[in-house]
């Protein structure tokens, strides 16, 4: 936009701000702080189309990730003697506390108050998304990772976990092996066979525990968690497992590679 076209423009939101006024509606915003939205009843008595490009708000206490919000962007025109609910949107500090907030917005000589309602938002960022874990039969690991608290709530860490365990392609390896012993046995006998072959790569439950638990990480902040991993005692030598760990609202993948003697005690608890 040209000089001359910034200036017409911004005497155009003037005017538009001078006849331009505020309906009877109340305005009520809400959501997460990614998106707060609601709708702002203005109204033209006048007899020519207002062009409404933004909202001022007074003393706002709110603040973007860029810094404080001093104006609402609208982009609506208003046509003469219509009363319309104009969207407002908004996108606050992922940390905004939840709660409600007051604010009063200006249009011209007219202020109305608008209720911002804050919803709790829960949201992590992990690292590593993958943890790669060598270890024996009943042998105790640990390992640490990142987490970063990208919600507007403090975050938790305090769960005892029992992940299973699968034999990596297990399911291609079952359905291969059982054609070729009883390929020709039928359905039944092939079906047997595949659910041999499932029992027979079976391993108990993999076990896990966060060391210092409870842990609290507050909005914004970044801690490393040290997890142990007590690994089950029938696990097979040579193979490797996959799992999925599953914290709070997200979830890391976890690739175990057995090693040491083979121990096919299954006395271990699988509940």
């Amino acid at each position: 936009m040209t000089v001359l076209g910034q200036r017409q423009a911004k005497r155009a939101q003037q005017r538009a701000c001078e006849l331009l006024t505020f309906g009877d509606a109340p305005c009520l915003l809400s959501g997460t702080p990614k998106k707060v939205s609601g709708f702002l009843e203005v109204r033209n008595t006048s007899d020519e189309a207002l062009p409404l490009s933004t909202l001022t708000l007074a003393d706002s206490q709110l603040r973007s990730s860029s810094g404080p919000i001093r104006e609402l962007y609208v982009g609506r025109t208003v046509a003469p003697g219509e009363t319309i609910q104009v969207p407002i949107r908004m996108s606050l500090d992922r940390t905004t506390p939840p709660g409600e907030y007051r604010q009063t917005v200006i249009l011209g000589n007219n202020q109305q108050e608008i209720i911002i309602q804050v919803a709790e938002f829960q949201d992590m960022d992990i690292s590593p998304r993958q943890m790669v874990l060598e270890g024996g039969p009943r042998q105790q690991l640990s390992q640490s990772f990142l987490v970063r608290n990208l919600g507007n709530v403090p975050l938790i860490l305090d769960q005892t976990e029992a992940i299973v365990l699968e034999e990596r392609e297990i399911t291609c390896k079952a359905l291969q092996t059982s054609l070729r012993n009883h390929g020709q046995a039928g359905f039944m006998g092939f079906l047997d066979g595949v659910v041999q072959e499932l029992a027979n790569a079976r391993v108990d439950l993999l076990r896990t525990r966060i060391v210092d638990k409870p842990i609290t990480i507050l909005p914004g902040d970044s801690q490393r968690v040290t997890l142990e991993f007590h690994l089950p005692g029938n696990l097979r030598s040579g193979r490797r497992y996959l799992g999925l760990l599953p914290i709070l609202n997200k979830s890391v993948n976890l690739q175990l590679t057995a090693i040491g003697t083979e121990n096919l005690d299954h006395s271990e608890s699988v509940s």
